[in-house]
């Protein structure tokens, strides 16, 4: 029989395995239509189509039972008293099973040196560009510890970055082998510090220097040496860098925050696919690793971390104006929200970082919150950020181009836009005379500290948008005013709007908010050529994905104001709309 001449066995047509379609089909393994912002096989199965490949991750504050589960088996026994929590949520948090159909259960002695995961790729919130650095990602079914509780029963003074690692590990696209030196890498030398954890040193030093040299500044309404994401970030992510990797502090958070945010934004630059999906990996690990920290000190409320928890939570609203569902960045704006109410910041904060950093997160939340007045963190009684807590002195008007008068005005009148929404109270205080008191409060200059060329031209722009911006939203959103009554004010910010062009020394991003005041009420078709072209300039300028997401966003607006009946849209009412792609404007 084994000279006997063998039948050819006809071979199948080799299958070509792609990895584009959408997360859900892929999930499924079926054939996706790869149909953008979600496939026709995902609508015609009813199902929610969770998009194409990106990253997206978020913590949430839920209700749980049970002791803390840092570091503890999934399978150990809840107990009886609820505890409000934050959980870094994933798609499922169900044990992955080993080969053998058992529970991988014991961490590696080095999480670092395992190949990751490549049972799938993550996912991006649709609608939203490969080019653009991604703010959150869904992970598949996984081992993880999947609930906190914000209390300091049960809760480790310190982590172990082994055991850390084998519960909270994403699944990540293999990394390439790295091009440092051996003698440079954690499997060498024990990993006695946090910047030691990272598999490349080489690529961990891209991402910071990429941090200090753009992307701090391209976060920033008014870049350089005085910008607070640099000024104080780093000397609070230098402290976490070099602590001991087995502990777990806030300023190990934002080291790693710090780091995943460059790792992403440099993944979306780099044309070499190798090498993108080297930071994408890095980024998921630094970003699951700064949630984790994040969560732990939330719990621990050490007075000692208070103010690196601060930055911590600043930098996740900082880093979030990019196009994802709006439950997620809600879900960082109430988790500290809470915490705020929690610690009594007035109590313990004092000097000038962390009064910058607590005004910084309450303008943004201020901001934020016209936006969101249906939403229950919205309300007076769930919304901490108080603009009288640490009010003195102003860092705002040269770090936003945001004046005090100017804050206070829009704080307020948002107050009553939500109370009117959620209560439907009426608004008892006298229009005329607030309308009035608006248009009094011209701007003071602004002098920047240790301004280079450009700067105070910059803040003197923002100021008067922020100006023009109150009085358009006193009109439109209070007074409930047509649109026609607005051109004139609209006409004077695109002056200021069309002005911050000029800036071209550093990358820089303007902040968002009183520009889309103004530009959303836009009717003159030129005026709507012109601000589209700026659009254009600043999606260069930026780099950031903010402005991809806000154009197509602001002419939609502008089409739906065409429908019938929709011609005097309010644009929270816009946004609000379930059916709408949601962005922080900020």
């Amino acid at each position: 029989m084994d000279g006997a001449p063998r039948l050819a066995r006809s071979r199948r047509p080799r299958r070509v395995k792609t990895f584009t379609g959408c997360m859900t089909c892929r999930t499924r393994h079926l054939k996706c239509d790869e149909t953008r912002p979600g496939c026709r096989r995902c609508a015609d199965a009813q199902l929610d189509c969770s998009g194409y490949p990106g990253y997206r991750a978020a913590v949430q504050w839920k209700e749980v039972r049970g002791l803390s589960d840092f570091g503890i088996s999934q399978t150990e026994p809840a107990a009886s008293a609820p505890n409000t929590s934050l959980t870094w949520h994933h798609a499922q948090c169900s044990p992955t099973p080993s080969q053998d159909g058992s529970v991988a259960s014991d961490p590696p002695h080095h999480p670092q040196d395992q190949p990751a995961s490549t049972h799938g790729s993550p996912q991006i919130p649709m609608g939203q560009s490969q080019s653009v650095s991604p703010a959150h990602y869904n992970f598949p079914p996984e081992p993880c510890p999947s609930r906190l509780p914000l209390g300091p029963q049960d809760v480790p003074d310190s982590v172990d970055p082994a055991q850390e690692d084998n519960t909270t590990t994403c699944p990540v696209p293999r990394p390439v082998e790295s091009p440092v030196s051996p003698s440079l890498s954690p499997r060498f030398h024990g990993a006695e510090r946090h910047i030691d954890l990272a598999p490349s040193s080489h690529l961990q030093r891209r991402c910071i220097e990429h941090w200090v040299n753009h992307l701090s500044d391209a976060l920033s309404s008014v870049p350089g040496s005085m910008n607070p994401l640099k000024r104080f970030f780093m000397p609070i992510a230098l402290v976490g860098a070099m602590s001991s990797a087995s502990s777990s502090t806030g300023s190990a958070a934002l080291f790693y925050l710090i780091c995943s945010a460059s790792a992403f934004h440099l993944s979306g630059r780099i044309a070499d696919s190798q090498e993108s999906a080297r930071y994408m990996t890095l980024g998921l690990s630094h970003q699951n690793r700064g949630i984790r920290h994040l969560q732990h000190n939330l719990v621990k409320d050490d007075p000692d971390e208070r103010e690196s928890v601060l930055a911590s939570l600043l930098m996740c609203l900082t880093y979030e104006p990019v196009t994802v569902e709006r439950d997620f960045w809600l879900t960082h704006l109430r988790g500290a929200s809470q915490w705020l109410q929690k610690t009594d910041i007035a109590s313990w904060a004092h000097n000038e970082s962390t009064v910058v950093m607590y005004q910084m997160l309450a303008g943004t939340a201020t901001m934020l919150r016209s936006q969101i007045a249906s939403e229950s963190v919205a309300h007076d009684d769930n919304f901490h950020f108080r603009l009288d807590t640490m009010s003195e002195p102003y860092h705002l008007h040269h770090i936003f181009g945001l004046p005090k008068v100017c804050l206070n005005s829009i704080s307020n009148m948002i107050g009553m836009a939500v109370r009117s929404r959620q209560q439907n109270l009426l608004i008892t205080v006298d229009l005329d005379q607030l309308e009035t008191e608006l248009y009094l409060s011209i701007p003071p200059e602004c002098k920047v500290p240790a301004a280079t060329r450009g700067q105070d031209e910059l803040v003197h722009h923002y100021s008067h948008l922020f100006y023009l911006g109150s009085i358009i939203y006193c009109k439109r959103r209070l007074r409930a005013a047509p649109l026609s009554d607005v051109q004139p004010l609209v006409e004077q910010a695109c002056d200021h709007i069309e002005a911050l062009a000029n800036y071209r020394s550093r990358q820089y991003s303007p902040i968002l908010w009183p520009v889309a005041v103004a530009v959303f009420e836009a009717q003159d078709i030129g005026l709507r050529t012109r601000i589209l072209q700026w659009v254009d300039i600043i999606i260069e300028q930026s780099t950031l994905s903010i402005w991809q997401k806000f154009k197509p966003l602001l002419c939609s607006l502008w089409e739906t104001r065409r429908v019938p009946g929709q011609e005097e849209v309010q644009w929270d009412d816009f946004l609000g709309d379930p059916s709408t792609p949601s962005i922080m404007i900020v």
